[in-house]
This record gives structure tokens, C-alpha cells and sequence, in this order.
């Protein structure tokens, strides 16, 4: 477009603003991404981004600037820079004639100060659980999914909590179960998530997909799907699942949705059984063009606790799945394959930065960017704090229920006193899993049993 041409800023559909006490966030779509891009915008830029909803040219945008007693050059410099950076990420697109959008962003409190973001106005993403029934009854289940629940949510349900998110602010959510996709009206509660503006994934076995369901799925809005496998071979993969052909059937089902346009993200859970798996794993991802592989720690709750002892890896099986993460990430990378971590492992091997919500310090965003809503309701910091209930959607709005002082504690910078002369704390690992300590230890304010770097003291 000839810069001397008006032209009309206005940010794309999927673009989302939210206010902020330093500014704002921008969360800008981004395929097979669980949050997509987020950038933290200070107030400067946060103003002209929210300016930018067509109705207004770039020039008018310099004269608003002016008038609140920013010199010409520098408003001109300011807007400019703003609509070139924020074109090139795909945020917006600058039109030739004015047209008029309702101002994408939501006003909310957050807390902090310019070293450490406390308190975000709401949630980046959260995990929604929509069921308990699953299909399969694999060892590591935290929830202890199979049966239905007592009390699960009617497709009403789903909706009116669909409306509290989005009222909130909320960017995403991360469908769950059980195996949502044993829910009759999954296909629904997608679509109306996403006609509310939430970025909408799922988390399946993939084991129950067809053809027909795919396409359903995909013309419903669902923007990325997380798919668990957990060995190479029905051997390891099926007897951690606890169900013959497991690997087959969820194979044939990624080939399903990736013949309906997605691209699968892998899930592997890390444990005795696929240690020395795991580049095993990834020939088999990249002979199936998948792009995307994380792995997570097993963490001996739910179902688990009686696998702790079989399934359960040491602090130094950890370190070691780590390196192998950076040593062959490099390599994989040229062949568009991406292999991370999720924030359940400790990061501290060196230029391992994977954290998937960088917004916050440190890498445990529980209770301060994400949580985690279960099937019967109940708002939880993360999946790991099961018995650490805020408040229940069917009784509170999502917003109060966020803002409740209970989280006070997930929102304190407190160092466990294992960790304060390491290094790797204040620039890394902030003291690794949170849920980890609790589950292991009883105080999430101890470190985090599964780093290798620990001193050798009692923990427990």
C-alpha cells in the first residue's frame, strides 16, 4: 500500500486486546499453538494499538496523539512504527477505506510492579474439562477419568460458562476430559466458544476420531488439537494407556484430522517406560508429518499414585530427557519439526528457555496467567491443585471467582529455601513445578523433588 494513500488500521478478527495495569496484552492466533502469540504491550503501545479499529486513518491516530502532547515527530514515529511491527505479525491490516469495529479489548485489574507481573486481569488460556468418561484408563491419569461423573455439565451449562470466560477476558481454553470427544454435543460447545471469541483446543486420545468427525470439528472453529502418544511401540505406548491396540487407533486418527486441514500436536508424558524412547518417538511423529511434540512429567496423582514407584523418573531421568530436548532440537528444527517442554519440568539446563506463558516470571503461571476449570465446576489453579478449590462456575461468575484472595499464595514471589543460592533460580526455574512440590512434599513453597540440581537436604 503507497504510504501516501489513507489508510485505516484495523486489527483482524482473531486479534484480542485486554487492558492491563502496565499496559495491555495482545493475543495474535497462531496455528497449532495452545495460547498463540502474546505480547505484553506497554501503555505507549497499547494506546495506538487500541486506536486501531478502522474507523480512524494512521494521520488522525498522529493528531489524537498530539492532542494528548506528544510532538508531531515523534507521534508520527510512534503510530508508524506501531502499524508497520504490528502488519508484520499478522495482527492487523490497514485498510484504504474507514470502516467501524467494536474496540476489541476488555478493561480489567491486574497487580504487579515493573520487576514481576502478580496478577493478570484474567487468564491467558485455562483448561476446561467437559467430561469424565473416557475410553481409555491409562496410568497416569490425574483425574482419574473412565465413569461419568456424578454431576456434568448440560450443553446450557457449558454455554453460560462459555459467556462468563469471554465476559472475563479470557483469550483461550484447552477442551479436556475424560475424552471430550465421548461428548454428544462436543461439536456445540466448540462452536459456540468460538463464536464468543475464545480460541478453542482440545485435548484427545484420538482414538474415537472419523472422517465425518474431523471435518465436523474443523468447520466448528477448532483451531489446534493435542494428541497423546506415549511410546513408539503398541508395547510401551498401549501398557501405559492399559488398552490393546491404543497406538493404532490413535494414529489412524491423527491421519483423520490431519486429512480435515490440522496439524496435530503431540503430547508425550515422560516416564520410566519411554525414557529411552524418545527419539524413537519422534521418527515415528516425523514418518507421520507431525511438526509439533511436547513432553511433560509424569506426576504421580490421581490414577498415578499407584504407578509412582514403576513410572515415576528421577531428578537425573529428568535431566537427562532434557538434554535430549537441546541436543536435538537444532537438528529437528531444519526439518520444521519442534520438540519442547511444558512447565512442569525444572528449567534448568542451560539455553533451555521453553516456558509456554513467558508473560509471567518463572515458569509456574498457576493461579497468576492460567487455571483450570473441572467437569463438575470447581475453579482450580492448575490440574495438580485439585483440592485447592476457588470457587465453583455454577455458583460464581468466572471474574469474582479469579479475583478471589485465594490465590494470594500462587501470586506471592516466594523462594523455597532450597533454591535461593542457585543460579539457575532467578533467571530460569523459579523453583520448578509448583504442583510437583505439593503433591510430593505437602507446601508448594518447597522446590521441586524431580531437579537435579537440588541440595542434598530433606525435603519432606
Amino acid at each position: 500500500m503507497n504510504k501516501n494513500e489513507p489508510r485505516y488500521p484495523q486489527l483482524n478478527r482473531d486479534t484480542r486486546l485486554r487492558r492491563e495495569f502496565f499496559g495491555g496484552m495482545m493475543y495474535i492466533p497462531k496455528e497449532n499453538s495452545l495460547i498463540g502469540n502474546l505480547r505484553k504491550l506497554n501503555r505507549s503501545f497499547f494506546a495506538i494499538a487500541e486506536q486501531c479499529t478502522g474507523a480512524q486513518s494512521v494521520e488522525e491516530m498522529c493528531t489524537l496523539l498530539q492532542k494528548q502532547g506528544a510532538d508531531t515527530e515523534k507521534a508520527e514515529k510512534w503510530v508508524e512504527s506501531a502499524v508497520e511491527q504490528l502488519m508484520k505479525e499478522g495482527a492487523l491490516t490497514a485498510k484504504t477505506e474507514p470502516s467501524i469495529q467494536e474496540r476489541p479489548y476488555v478493561l480489567g485489574r491486574s497487580e504487579g510492579d515493573a520487576s514481576r507481573i502478580t496478577h493478570l486481569s484474567a487468564p491467558l488460556y485455562l483448561g476446561w474439562e467437559i467430561t469424565y468418561t473416557c475410553n481409555l484408563n491409562c496410568k497416569h491419569c490425574y483425574n482419574v477419568s473412565g465413569e461419568r461423573g456424578e454431576w456434568e455439565p448440560s450443553l446450557e451449562d457449558m454455554k453460560r460458562f462459555a459467556d462468563s470466560f469471554a465476559e472475563a477476558g479470557v483469550f483461550g481454553v484447552n477442551i479436556g476430559g475424560g475424552e471430550p470427544l465421548l461428548r454428544e454435543d462436543v461439536i456445540d460447545i466448540i462452536a459456540y466458544a468460538d463464536q464468543r471469541g475464545l480460541r478453542t483446543n482440545i485435548d484427545t486420545n484420538a482414538t474415537q476420531v472419523t472422517d465425518e468427525g474431523a471435518q465436523q470439528l474443523k468447520k466448528a472453529g477448532l483451531r489446534a488439537v493435542h494428541v497423546s502418544i506415549d511410546g513408539s511401540t503398541p508395547a510401551i505406548h498401549d501398557e501405559f494407556r492399559e488398552t490393546a491396540g491404543a497406538l493404532e487407533q490413535t494414529i489412524e486418527g491423527i491421519k483423520r484430522l490431519q486429512k480435515a486441514g490440522f496439524s496435530p500436536v503431540v503430547r508425550t508424558v515422560v516416564n520410566k517406560l519411554n525414557i529411552d524412547d524418545l527419539k524413537q518417538i519422534d521418527d515415528l511423529l516425523s514418518k507421520l508429518n507431525i511438526h509439533y511434540h511436547v513432553l511433560t512429567r509424569f506426576l504421580p496423582l490421581g490414577r498415578g499414585r499407584a504407578y509412582k514407584n514403576n513410572l515415576m523418573t528421577t531428578p537425573q531421568e529428568n535431566k537427562k530427557a532434557l538434554e535430549y530436548v537441546v541436543k536435538r532440537r537444532a537438528e529437528l528444527v531444519k526439518r520444521k519439526y519442534y520438540l519442547s517442554v511444558d512447565e512442569t519440568y525444572p528449567m534448568t539446563v542451560e539455553h533451555l528457555q521453553l516456558s509456554q506463558t513467558p508473560i509471567v516470571q518463572g515458569v509456574c503461571p498457576a493461579g497468576v496467567a492460567i487455571c483450570m476449570v473441572a467437569t463438575d465446576g470447581s475453579v482450580i489453579p492448575c490440574p495438580y491443585f485439585r483440592d485447592h478449590v476457588i470457587g465453583n462456575m455454577r455458583e460464581r461468575p468466572f471474574k469474582e471467582i479469579w479475583d478471589d484472595p485465594f490465590l494470594d499464595k500462587f501470586r506471592k514471589d516466594a523462594a523455597p529455601y532450597q533454591c535461593v543460592t542457585c543460579p539457575s533460580y532467578k533467571t530460569k526455574c523459579a523453583g520448578g513445578c509448583r504442583g510437583f512440590a505439593y503433591i510430593e512434599t505437602g507446601d508448594m513453597l518447597n522446590a521441586d523433588p524431580g531437579c537435579w540440581m537440588l541440595p542434598q537436604v530433606d525435603i519432606q
